[in-house]
């Protein structure tokens, strides 16, 4: 479907995919992944930002600014999924965490277009993890699921 959040004009319309028995109008993003093979391992004890990585930055969208500002004040809601790819590193937590709780300083922060920081034990601002294949940090490729609602 082609809609057009700010109504202004129909020459800056956007395509969507819309789920109409879910409600849902999908956005998609601009490349479907981004290479982080040259991420900074020595930073494994502490916090390093995703925009400060070789082909690190924003998240982009096939949707201008503009027109997902008003798609954004037209929602309920928002959600979205993003997964990690790994090899040999954990992305989230680690099997050897005896607690089974997540170590704080590997887990993931995100900030929101809006500046908001998302952390794994906000309360508030939080994400979930559907699959973590990334904790066992084996040599063959896994995946890290993320879920932000």
């Amino acid at each position: 479907y082609w809609i057009d959040p700010n109504g202004d004009s129909t020459t800056d319309a956007v395509q969507v995919y819309c789920n109409i028995k879910k409600a849902q109008t999908c956005v998609t993003a601009k490349g479907s992944s981004v290479s982080l093979s040259h991420w900074e391992r020595r930073h494994r004890s502490v916090h390093v930002w995703y925009q400060t990585q070789p082909n690190g930055g924003e998240f982009a969208y096939q949707i201008e600014g503009d027109q997902l500002n008003y798609l954004k004040s037209l929602s309920q809601s928002a959600s979205q999924r993003m997964t990690l790819k790994c090899q040999n590193q954990a992305v989230f937590k680690r099997p050897t965490d005896t607690d089974g709780q997540v170590n704080k300083k590997l887990a993931p922060k995100f900030v929101g277009d809006d500046d908001a920081i998302m952390t794994s034990l906000n309360s508030k601002l939080t994400y979930s993890v559907l699959q973590d294949e990334c904790q066992h940090e084996k040599s063959s490729e896994g995946e890290t699921v993320f879920q932000f609602k």
